[in-house]
């Protein structure tokens, strides 16, 4: 770090997790069909501004359990379901303290298709 006269030096980069885990199971139920549910977990960080980690607030621990289910229509044409955030788990990205932007902070459905021509 070169920048701030060695001030952020030692300090932890802020908004990025010191461990994370990503967790997936994709199966195939039918010929045609294929269900996969994942989890993403995150580690606490310093929030977004916090260059010198000494804001009071850090980001919390990100959390989501993912759903989806893909089903091939013959050879063109493929539905798909999906909920993300299954649990309804409330995510955020700290900026700082009691500044939160919401991220993936409510479950979301998603259903749709895929044409190929």
């Amino acid at each position: 770090e070169n920048e701030g006269a060695g001030a952020f030096n030692g300090k932890e980069l802020p908004g990025v997790s010191r461990h994370s885990l990503v967790l997936g199971l994709n199966v195939r139920v039918t010929q045609s069909g294929h269900l996969a549910l994942t989890h993403t977990w995150r580690s606490s960080a310093w929030a977004e501004e916090d260059l010198a980690n000494a804001h009071n607030q850090k980001q919390r621990a990100y959390q989501s359990t993912d759903v989806s289910y893909r089903h091939q229509v013959g050879k063109q044409v493929e539905l798909y379901g999906s909920v993300s955030n299954l649990f309804a788990r409330k995510n955020g990205i700290w900026v700082g303290d009691d500044n939160i932007y919401p991220v993936n902070f409510e479950r979301t459905w998603k259903l749709g298709a895929r044409i190929s021509f």
